[in-house]
């Protein structure tokens, strides 16, 4: 290479360094500014304050190489409250060190209600804490981190006090894949009966029964759930194929680590400290293919329960007809029928250490 084309591409890589640039905010008006006007390499560093009703929404996003930040210049000391939110809705964005606390959302159609929501791909939420941010009534549902979109990732945040309907995260059933919830804290999130308030529910193709190489392929990874109970019944429930719940802990916490449908998922190197908590539970599992690997329950009210599940070989009674399978996958390598429980097939169950619990170690068929 001569040294006029060095020469050339020195100043093409020192003019892209140049451009990026860091805008500073100060108050919401800025903030709103800012995330509308950033680009590529820009970080967008927010002082120091409380910032009401700011809605993080971008203009564009950035690249593998320059991605776009959106960063608290002293993490925890950027207050977003009343009716803020964040959305990612271009790709290759990182947001770093916010603190959602004590506000709200209003709520628009659909079912993907959010406070943080990822539309896009390869989003990065990292050193943020969702706290105590609830409506004013239980039965007003929404999500605090929903996921619908693909490799995205939550790494080292903090959630505390969710006490509303919705899962604390979700991830959606179609185009939502490899995403990952990394090394986070949730803490305190207060029992309330109603059916669908898992710290973590995984939908994706599995849900209803799909065959094949298609799959959420969402990890959940390094996580401590610390009186985390939710709904009381499924702390994290994967419904849906390809799946990873890898070396997480959980802490006095009612619930279990469930394996609710789907096939070819890992739990693997969990440990569960029921300590004598009501309805503290161990593993759960169901569907085929699945395996549970080098995982310690002790203080919980049973250990491990594999499924019995459903199988239909024919009808019993003349003119019965099963529950078909019914939404976007539907049409996908199913079998017809969606059961309460799929039938579990070839389940790898190895390892697994289980101490001190007040029912059976292992039981198989439950849920019959």
């Amino acid at each position: 290479m001569s040294l006029r084309f060095i020469a050339f591409f020195s100043v093409l890589s020192l003019a892209t360094k140049v451009s990026a640039r860091d805008i500073v905010v100060k108050n919401a008006i800025e903030f709103k500014a800012a995330v509308s006007a950033a680009a590529s390499g820009d970080v967008v560093l927010v002082e120091s304050g409380t910032y009401s009703d700011v809605k993080i929404k971008f203009a564009r996003g950035g690249t593998e190489v320059r991605p776009l930040f959106v960063k608290a210049k002293v993490p925890g000391e950027v207050i977003l409250n009343g009716t803020s939110e964040c959305e990612f809705n271009f790709p290759h964005i990182v947001v770093d060190g916010l603190l959602f606390y004590k506000g709200t959302i209003n709520l628009g159609e659909g079912e993907d209600n959010s406070v943080v929501k990822f539309s896009s791909h390869h989003g990065t939420l990292k050193n943020t804490a969702i706290v105590d941010y609830n409506p004013g009534e239980f039965k007003t549902a929404y999500y605090w981190v929903f996921f619908s979109g693909s490799n995205n990732t939550v790494d080292h945040c903090y959630f505390k006090g969710k006490n509303n309907m919705h899962p604390l995260i979700g991830n959606a059933i179609d185009n939502s894949r490899y995403n990952a919830v990394k090394f986070s804290y949730f803490k305190n999130i207060p029992y309330k009966v109603g059916n669908g308030r898992e710290d973590i529910r995984v939908w994706g193709s599995g849900k209803f029964d799909e065959k094949g190489k298609d799959g959420a392929y969402f990890t959940i990874e390094g996580n401590l759930f610390d009186h985390a109970d939710g709904e009381g019944t499924e702390i994290i429930s994967l419904k849906s194929n390809y799946n990873q719940v890898l070396n997480n802990t959980v802490i006095a916490t009612a619930g279990c680590i469930n394996i609710r449908r789907g096939s070819f998922n890992t739990v693997k190197g969990n440990v569960i400290l029921g300590q004598g908590v009501k309805q503290a539970q161990g593993l759960r599992m169901s569907g085929a293919n699945n395996t549970v690997l080098q995982n310690y329950v002790s203080g919980t009210e049973y250990g491990i329960r594999v499924s019995a599940g459903e199988y239909i070989g024919s009808a019993l009674t003349p003119g019965y007809e099963p529950h078909n399978k019914s939404g976007a996958a539907s049409n996908k390598n199913t079998e017809g029928t969606v059961t309460s429980y799929p039938q579990v097939k070839k389940l790898m169950l190895a390892n697994n250490v289980v101490a001190n619990v007040k029912g059976s170690c292992l039981e198989m068929g439950s849920d019959f």
